[in-house]
């Protein structure tokens, strides 16, 4: 039973992003509470309403920092001159800390004419020879997990790169 209740407060929590004030639970289902937010099974509930996990729920997993990893790339997406690329850091589920660089773009959106084709390379998309990639980019189209509705977008060829560590090559000095 208390277990079922912690299940039920997360994902009130994590789904619909309210739940009871904290004060009003009894001391002992906080603790249990917390232990089932740390654990890998939270993963398994962390979906937005369409099904998937939605940008605001990887952002609970980020550390904010004044130094976030930053490398140079020597040519990214055919760049005549190095690019900087910076990313943020996480937490892993089994709280380590990793470097992530996500939503880099690698082929031009699949419409119209270029759907079912072979992917072609993005090009040069960034300003001023800088790539911020700490956000998601667009998930591709997909049917709801709950209900009818599909949610998503053609414009979805992005990488996600997650590392424990950067090499000092790469690192911006």
């Amino acid at each position: 039973m208390k277990l079922q209740l912690i299940i039920i407060i997360s994902l009130l929590e994590l789904v619909f992003c309210t739940a009871p004030p904290l004060a009003s639970l009894p001391k002992s289902l906080l603790k249990e509470r917390k232990e089932f937010l740390q654990s890998p099974s939270l993963y398994a509930f962390n979906l937005g309403l369409d099904g998937t996990v939605t940008q605001e729920h990887w952002d609970r997993a980020t550390i904010f920092d004044d130094n976030p990893p930053t490398i140079e790339h020597p040519d990214l997406n055919g760049s005549n001159e190095p690019v900087t690329v910076i990313g943020k850091k996480m937490m892993s589920i089994k709280n380590r800390t990793i470097n992530a660089f996500q939503g880099i773009r690698f082929a031009k959106p699949p419409i119209k004419e270029m759907r079912f084709k072979k992917p072609v390379p993005e090009g040069v998309y960034f300003a001023n020879k800088t790539l911020v990639a700490n956000h998601l980019g667009e998930k591709c189209p997909q049917r709801a997990l709950f209900g009818p509705i599909a949610s998503g977008s053609e414009d979805c060829l992005n990488l996600n790169v997650y590392t424990p560590y950067v090499s000092l090559e790469l690192t911006r000095q």
